[in-house]
């Protein structure tokens, strides 16, 4: 991810990824919101990440790879109010989140910001034949 995050370009107090390059896809499910991270396959060979690496695929375009899940409990109500684009800030595991938040606040360290997903693909009609 931080290598990934070095492709982002530099904006104001924090790094953007383009959405052709890779973004994030959210699913709330009751309570529990799950987080992908993906990225098409050809921007992380030019990164020099090897994308066989990545066994699981984005829900929306099957050439883009998932680099990272986060699944977490959330308040539905809450969620709902959120933006289309998703803060993605590194950090240790089990860290506590006041550390994160404290960070930020800071301007220590800057997030990266990913856009929401693209519309889904139809391969069948962009390579009829089958050929990625």
């Amino acid at each position: 991810m931080s290598r990934f995050g070095a492709h982002a370009y530099e904006g104001d107090r924090a790094f953007y990824v383009v959405q052709t390059d890779a973004w994030v896809e959210r699913r709330l499910d009751g309570d529990t919101l799950t987080v992908d991270v993906v990225a098409h396959s050809a921007v992380l060979k030019r990164l020099g990440i090897e994308p066989a690496g990545f066994a699981d695929r984005s829900r929306v375009d099957p050439y883009a790879v998932r680099l990272l899940r986060v699944v977490s409990a959330v308040d539905p109500a809450l969620y709902a109010r959120v933006p289309e684009t998703t803060i993605v800030f590194a950090a240790p595991s089990g860290g506590p989140a006041d550390k994160v938040v404290a960070a930020l606040n800071a301007e220590a360290d800057w997030p990266v910001i990913y856009a929401p997903p693209p519309a889904p693909r139809d391969v069948a009609t962009e390579h009829p034949q089958g050929a990625g």
